[in-house]
Protein backbone atom coordinates (compact mmCIF):
# COMPACT_ATOMS: atom_id res chain seq x y z
CA UNK A 1 0.00 0.00 0.00
CA UNK A 2 1.34 3.27 -1.23
CA UNK A 3 0.40 5.53 2.23
CA UNK A 4 2.64 3.26 4.33
CA UNK A 5 5.81 4.97 2.23
CA UNK A 6 5.03 8.01 4.57
CA UNK A 7 4.26 6.08 7.90
CA UNK A 8 6.68 7.06 10.67
CA UNK A 9 6.45 4.54 14.24
CA UNK A 10 3.47 6.69 15.22
CA UNK A 11 1.24 6.25 12.02
CA UNK A 12 2.14 2.64 12.20
CA UNK A 13 0.84 2.29 15.82
CA UNK A 14 -2.12 3.95 14.58
CA UNK A 15 -2.69 1.55 12.13
CA UNK A 16 -5.66 -1.09 12.58
CA UNK A 17 -3.77 -3.68 10.11
CA UNK A 18 -0.59 -3.49 11.69
CA UNK A 19 -1.38 -3.22 14.95
CA UNK A 20 -3.12 -7.12 14.18
CA UNK A 21 0.20 -8.04 12.60
CA UNK A 22 2.14 -7.30 15.86
CA UNK A 23 0.05 -8.66 18.42
CA UNK A 24 -1.56 -11.40 16.60
CA UNK A 25 0.97 -12.52 13.53
CA UNK A 26 -1.47 -14.34 11.58
CA UNK A 27 -0.03 -16.01 8.45
CA UNK A 28 -1.70 -13.69 5.61
CA UNK A 29 -0.85 -9.99 7.34
CA UNK A 30 2.72 -11.30 7.89
CA UNK A 31 3.28 -12.49 4.62
CA UNK A 32 2.13 -9.05 3.80
CA UNK A 33 4.63 -7.16 6.13
CA UNK A 34 7.34 -9.50 5.54
CA UNK A 35 7.15 -8.29 1.67
CA UNK A 36 6.31 -4.94 1.96
CA UNK A 37 9.23 -4.64 3.91
CA UNK A 38 11.76 -6.17 1.55
CA UNK A 39 10.60 -3.64 -1.26
CA UNK A 40 10.95 -1.02 1.24
CA UNK A 41 14.14 -1.25 3.46
CA UNK A 42 14.48 2.63 4.50
CA UNK A 43 11.12 2.30 6.59
CA UNK A 44 12.75 -0.99 8.60
CA UNK A 45 13.93 1.60 11.34
CA UNK A 46 10.46 3.00 11.70
CA UNK A 47 8.90 -0.65 12.24
CA UNK A 48 10.93 -1.89 14.37
CA UNK A 49 10.10 1.23 16.71
CA UNK A 50 6.48 0.98 16.48
CA UNK A 51 6.79 -3.20 17.46
CA UNK A 52 8.94 -1.86 20.53
CA UNK A 53 6.52 0.43 21.59
CA UNK A 54 3.76 -2.08 21.32
CA UNK A 55 5.66 -5.02 22.46
CA UNK A 56 6.87 -2.39 25.84
CA UNK A 57 5.75 -5.30 28.18
CA UNK A 58 8.30 -7.57 27.01
CA UNK A 59 6.35 -10.93 25.85
CA UNK A 60 7.73 -14.05 26.69
CA UNK A 61 7.60 -16.92 24.51
CA UNK A 62 5.70 -18.80 27.36
CA UNK A 63 2.95 -16.21 28.41
CA UNK A 64 0.51 -14.97 25.85
CA UNK A 65 -2.70 -14.05 25.12
CA UNK A 66 -5.14 -16.51 23.89
CA UNK A 67 -6.67 -15.60 20.47
CA UNK A 68 -10.04 -14.73 21.67
CA UNK A 69 -8.32 -12.43 24.38
CA UNK A 70 -6.24 -10.49 21.49
CA UNK A 71 -9.48 -10.49 19.65
CA UNK A 72 -10.84 -8.49 22.53
CA UNK A 73 -7.91 -6.35 23.36
CA UNK A 74 -7.96 -4.91 19.37
CA UNK A 75 -11.25 -4.28 19.65
CA UNK A 76 -10.65 -1.94 22.70
CA UNK A 77 -7.96 -0.41 21.31
CA UNK A 78 -9.39 -0.19 18.15
CA UNK A 79 -12.06 2.31 19.78
CA UNK A 80 -9.74 3.85 21.55
CA UNK A 81 -7.88 4.82 18.34
CA UNK A 82 -11.29 5.97 17.20
CA UNK A 83 -11.88 8.05 19.71
CA UNK A 84 -8.59 9.63 19.56
CA UNK A 85 -8.92 10.47 15.90
CA UNK A 86 -12.70 12.15 16.56
CA UNK A 87 -10.91 14.66 19.28
CA UNK A 88 -8.26 15.22 16.18
CA UNK A 89 -11.03 15.80 13.95
CA UNK A 90 -12.22 18.27 16.33
CA UNK A 91 -8.66 20.01 17.45
CA UNK A 92 -7.80 21.26 13.36
CA UNK A 93 -7.77 24.55 14.55
CA UNK A 94 -5.07 24.26 17.27
CA UNK A 95 -2.27 21.76 15.53
CA UNK A 96 -1.31 20.95 12.36
CA UNK A 97 -2.31 17.68 11.38
CA UNK A 98 0.68 15.73 11.40
CA UNK A 99 1.52 17.07 14.31
CA UNK A 100 -1.87 15.79 15.64
CA UNK A 101 -1.50 12.84 14.14
CA UNK A 102 1.66 12.28 15.75
CA UNK A 103 0.80 13.06 19.32
CA UNK A 104 -2.38 10.35 18.12
CA UNK A 105 -0.01 7.66 17.30
CA UNK A 106 1.73 7.90 20.76
CA UNK A 107 -1.24 8.26 22.56
CA UNK A 108 -2.23 5.00 20.93
CA UNK A 109 0.79 3.03 21.83
CA UNK A 110 -0.19 4.47 25.72
CA UNK A 111 -3.51 2.86 24.99
CA UNK A 112 -1.88 -0.19 23.83
CA UNK A 113 0.64 -0.61 26.86
CA UNK A 114 -2.20 0.20 29.48
CA UNK A 115 -4.90 -2.66 28.15
CA UNK A 116 -2.06 -4.90 27.74
CA UNK A 117 -0.98 -3.76 31.50
CA UNK A 118 -4.45 -4.66 32.56
CA UNK A 119 -4.86 -7.97 30.79
CA UNK A 120 -1.45 -9.12 32.57
CA UNK A 121 -2.17 -8.36 35.87
CA UNK A 122 -5.47 -9.82 36.01
CA UNK A 123 -3.67 -12.91 35.55
CA UNK A 124 -4.48 -13.45 31.39
CA UNK A 125 -1.21 -15.94 31.33
CA UNK A 126 -0.73 -18.77 28.66
CA UNK A 127 1.41 -21.52 27.90
CA UNK A 128 1.21 -21.33 23.82
CA UNK A 129 2.72 -24.86 21.86
CA UNK A 130 2.44 -24.58 18.03
CA UNK A 131 3.48 -26.67 15.46
CA UNK A 132 4.66 -26.19 12.14
CA UNK A 133 3.66 -28.65 8.71
CA UNK A 134 3.86 -32.24 8.82
CA UNK A 135 5.09 -31.89 12.33
CA UNK A 136 3.54 -33.54 15.50
CA UNK A 137 3.84 -32.99 19.41
CA UNK A 138 3.05 -34.77 22.15
CA UNK A 139 2.46 -33.16 25.69
CA UNK A 140 1.04 -33.53 29.43
CA UNK A 141 -1.50 -30.76 30.72
CA UNK A 142 -1.08 -29.52 34.01
CA UNK A 143 -3.68 -31.40 34.98
CA UNK A 144 -2.16 -34.51 33.83
CA UNK A 145 -4.00 -35.02 30.31
CA UNK A 146 -2.28 -35.29 27.20
CA UNK A 147 -2.91 -33.70 23.91
CA UNK A 148 -1.31 -34.56 20.54
CA UNK A 149 -1.52 -31.96 18.43
CA UNK A 150 -1.69 -32.11 14.53
CA UNK A 151 0.33 -30.46 11.68
CA UNK A 152 -0.34 -26.25 11.49
CA UNK A 153 -2.24 -26.05 14.68
CA UNK A 154 -1.98 -24.31 18.20
CA UNK A 155 -2.90 -25.15 21.51
CA UNK A 156 -2.90 -22.40 24.72
CA UNK A 157 -4.06 -22.97 28.22
CA UNK A 158 -3.24 -21.43 31.60
CA UNK A 159 0.26 -22.32 33.13
CA UNK A 160 -1.67 -22.94 36.24
CA UNK A 161 -4.69 -24.69 36.94
CA UNK A 162 -5.71 -24.38 40.40
CA UNK A 163 -8.65 -26.25 42.22
CA UNK A 164 -11.16 -23.49 41.68
CA UNK A 165 -11.11 -22.89 38.28
CA UNK A 166 -12.28 -24.95 35.03
CA UNK A 167 -9.56 -26.85 32.82
CA UNK A 168 -9.79 -24.61 29.92
CA UNK A 169 -7.86 -24.80 26.70
CA UNK A 170 -7.72 -22.88 22.89
CA UNK A 171 -7.31 -24.97 20.13
CA UNK A 172 -6.32 -23.85 16.46
CA UNK A 173 -6.23 -26.88 13.92
CA UNK A 174 -6.63 -30.16 15.58
CA UNK A 175 -5.64 -31.96 18.38
CA UNK A 176 -6.68 -35.57 20.04
CA UNK A 177 -7.28 -35.35 23.52
CA UNK A 178 -7.29 -37.87 26.36
CA UNK A 179 -8.17 -36.25 29.71
CA UNK A 180 -8.30 -37.64 33.21
CA UNK A 181 -10.96 -37.58 35.34
CA UNK A 182 -10.52 -35.13 38.52
CA UNK A 183 -12.74 -34.16 40.94
CA UNK A 184 -12.87 -31.06 43.22
CA UNK A 185 -14.59 -30.01 46.26
CA UNK A 186 -17.10 -32.12 47.39
CA UNK A 187 -16.04 -34.55 44.83
CA UNK A 188 -17.41 -32.97 41.90
CA UNK A 189 -15.99 -33.80 39.31
CA UNK A 190 -14.15 -31.00 37.14
CA UNK A 191 -14.84 -29.81 34.37
CA UNK A 192 -12.55 -29.58 31.46
CA UNK A 193 -13.82 -27.29 28.03
CA UNK A 194 -11.92 -26.86 24.89
CA UNK A 195 -12.84 -23.86 22.82
CA UNK A 196 -11.98 -24.77 18.94
CA UNK A 197 -13.69 -22.84 16.09
CA UNK A 198 -17.16 -22.15 16.68
CA UNK A 199 -17.84 -24.70 19.31
CA UNK A 200 -17.27 -25.14 23.27
CA UNK A 201 -16.02 -29.13 24.21
CA UNK A 202 -16.91 -29.57 27.64
CA UNK A 203 -15.65 -33.04 28.58
CA UNK A 204 -15.13 -34.75 32.36
CA UNK A 205 -12.88 -37.81 31.61
CA UNK A 206 -12.68 -38.75 27.88
CA UNK A 207 -10.22 -39.14 24.63
CA UNK A 208 -11.81 -37.44 21.77
CA UNK A 209 -10.52 -35.80 18.19
CA UNK A 210 -11.36 -32.25 17.63
CA UNK A 211 -10.16 -30.07 14.46
CA UNK A 212 -11.32 -26.57 12.87
CA UNK A 213 -10.20 -25.76 9.46
CA UNK A 214 -11.43 -23.67 6.22
CA UNK A 215 -14.82 -22.69 8.52
CA UNK A 216 -15.49 -26.08 9.82
CA UNK A 217 -15.26 -27.24 13.00
CA UNK A 218 -15.51 -31.24 14.04
CA UNK A 219 -15.40 -33.45 17.32
CA UNK A 220 -15.09 -37.09 17.36
CA UNK A 221 -15.75 -38.58 20.49
CA UNK A 222 -13.77 -42.12 21.13
CA UNK A 223 -14.71 -42.92 25.07
CA UNK A 224 -16.47 -40.95 27.39
CA UNK A 225 -19.27 -38.46 26.75
CA UNK A 226 -18.87 -34.51 25.69
CA UNK A 227 -20.99 -31.62 25.23
CA UNK A 228 -21.28 -29.66 22.88
CA UNK A 229 -22.33 -25.95 22.06
CA UNK A 230 -22.83 -23.76 18.97
CA UNK A 231 -21.01 -20.77 19.63
CA UNK A 232 -22.90 -19.21 16.17
CA UNK A 233 -26.49 -19.98 17.97
CA UNK A 234 -26.21 -19.43 21.50
CA UNK A 235 -30.30 -20.03 21.04
CA UNK A 236 -29.42 -23.87 20.13
CA UNK A 237 -29.38 -26.46 22.70
CA UNK A 238 -25.97 -27.85 23.20
CA UNK A 239 -25.77 -31.45 21.96
CA UNK A 240 -24.04 -34.76 24.05
CA UNK A 241 -22.26 -37.19 22.31
CA UNK A 242 -21.28 -40.68 22.98
CA UNK A 243 -18.38 -42.93 21.91
CA UNK A 244 -18.46 -43.24 18.04
CA UNK A 245 -19.92 -39.99 17.36
CA UNK A 246 -19.24 -37.21 15.38
CA UNK A 247 -20.60 -33.85 15.42
CA UNK A 248 -19.19 -31.07 13.31
CA UNK A 249 -20.66 -27.02 12.47
CA UNK A 250 -19.74 -25.14 9.54
CA UNK A 251 -19.98 -21.29 9.16
CA UNK A 252 -22.24 -21.94 6.33
CA UNK A 253 -25.17 -22.80 7.32
CA UNK A 254 -24.42 -22.66 11.45
CA UNK A 255 -26.20 -25.67 12.07
CA UNK A 256 -24.32 -27.86 14.77
CA UNK A 257 -25.30 -31.74 12.92
CA UNK A 258 -24.46 -35.01 14.92
CA UNK A 259 -23.60 -38.76 13.20
CA UNK A 260 -22.04 -41.89 13.39
CA UNK A 261 -18.73 -42.48 11.86
CA UNK A 262 -15.63 -44.23 11.94
CA UNK A 263 -13.82 -43.09 14.63
CA UNK A 264 -10.68 -43.94 13.75
CA UNK A 265 -10.59 -42.16 10.45
CA UNK A 266 -10.86 -39.25 12.41
CA UNK A 267 -7.89 -39.97 14.40
CA UNK A 268 -5.85 -41.93 12.12
CA UNK A 269 -3.30 -39.46 12.21
CA UNK A 270 -1.79 -39.77 15.61
CA UNK A 271 -0.42 -43.28 14.04
CA UNK A 272 0.66 -41.27 11.58
CA UNK A 273 -1.74 -42.33 8.57
CA UNK A 274 -4.77 -41.01 6.78
CA UNK A 275 -8.14 -42.66 5.90
CA UNK A 276 -10.20 -41.90 3.40
CA UNK A 277 -13.46 -42.97 2.58
CA UNK A 278 -14.67 -42.11 -0.77
CA UNK A 279 -13.60 -38.48 0.00
CA UNK A 280 -13.24 -35.64 -3.05
CA UNK A 281 -9.65 -34.92 -4.38
CA UNK A 282 -10.92 -32.03 -2.98
CA UNK A 283 -10.74 -32.88 0.41
CA UNK A 284 -7.52 -35.06 0.03
CA UNK A 285 -5.97 -31.18 -1.49
CA UNK A 286 -7.54 -29.12 1.41
CA UNK A 287 -5.06 -32.01 3.74
CA UNK A 288 -2.06 -31.55 1.60
CA UNK A 289 -2.21 -27.70 1.99
CA UNK A 290 -3.44 -27.33 5.76
CA UNK A 291 -1.75 -30.46 6.96
CA UNK A 292 1.94 -30.15 4.92
CA UNK A 293 2.22 -26.48 4.14
CA UNK A 294 2.11 -27.77 -0.17
CA UNK A 295 0.51 -25.70 -2.79
CA UNK A 296 -1.80 -28.14 -4.99
CA UNK A 297 -3.33 -26.73 -8.07
CA UNK A 298 -5.65 -28.88 -10.05
CA UNK A 299 -5.78 -28.06 -13.85
CA UNK A 300 -8.31 -29.53 -14.63
CA UNK A 301 -11.98 -28.87 -12.03
CA UNK A 302 -13.90 -31.84 -12.85
CA UNK A 303 -10.60 -33.73 -10.72
CA UNK A 304 -11.70 -32.21 -7.85
CA UNK A 305 -15.00 -34.07 -7.32
CA UNK A 306 -13.40 -37.83 -8.41
CA UNK A 307 -13.57 -39.58 -4.93
CA UNK A 308 -10.68 -41.94 -3.54
CA UNK A 309 -10.78 -44.53 -1.20
CA UNK A 310 -7.22 -45.46 0.91
CA UNK A 311 -4.63 -45.93 3.60
CA UNK A 312 -1.64 -43.22 3.22
CA UNK A 313 1.37 -43.00 5.47
CA UNK A 314 1.62 -39.59 6.03
CA UNK A 315 5.25 -40.05 6.24
CA UNK A 316 5.59 -40.41 2.82
CA UNK A 317 3.75 -38.00 0.86
CA UNK A 318 5.37 -38.99 -2.70
CA UNK A 319 4.21 -42.65 -2.26
CA UNK A 320 0.73 -40.95 -1.54
CA UNK A 321 1.36 -38.99 -4.81
CA UNK A 322 2.24 -41.55 -6.79
CA UNK A 323 -0.56 -43.99 -5.26
CA UNK A 324 -3.25 -40.94 -6.66
CA UNK A 325 -1.63 -41.44 -10.19
CA UNK A 326 -2.07 -45.07 -10.08
CA UNK A 327 -5.56 -44.77 -9.26
CA UNK A 328 -6.41 -42.02 -11.47
CA UNK A 329 -4.66 -42.11 -14.07
CA UNK A 330 -3.47 -39.33 -13.93
CA UNK A 331 -0.01 -37.00 -14.02
CA UNK A 332 1.06 -35.46 -10.14
CA UNK A 333 4.05 -33.04 -10.92
CA UNK A 334 5.96 -30.77 -8.85
CA UNK A 335 6.68 -27.51 -10.78
CA UNK A 336 8.05 -24.33 -8.68
CA UNK A 337 7.30 -25.50 -5.67
CA UNK A 338 3.54 -26.63 -6.43
CA UNK A 339 1.72 -29.69 -7.13
CA UNK A 340 -0.08 -30.05 -10.26
CA UNK A 341 -2.10 -32.42 -10.85
CA UNK A 342 -3.39 -33.11 -14.68
CA UNK A 343 -4.86 -35.57 -16.77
Amino acid sequence: MNRYQSYNAADFIGDDYFLNWVLSGDKKSDAFWRNWLSQNPHKQEEVDKAIKIIRSLEFKDEVVLNPFQKEKLLDKINSRINTLEERENKSQSLLSRRGLRYATGIAAGFAIVAFLSYFFITNFQRTTISTDYAEKREMVLPDGSSVILNANSEISYAKDWNEESVREVWLKGEAFFQVVKIRGEENIPKTFLVHSGNLDVEVLGTSFNLGERRGETQVTLLTGKVKVENKLDKSADPIFLKPGEHAELSNENKVLKKSRVNTRKYASWVDDIMIFEGAELREVKHVLEDNFGLEVVFKDKKLLQRKFTGIIKTGNIEEFLRTLELSFDIDVTKENGKIIFRK
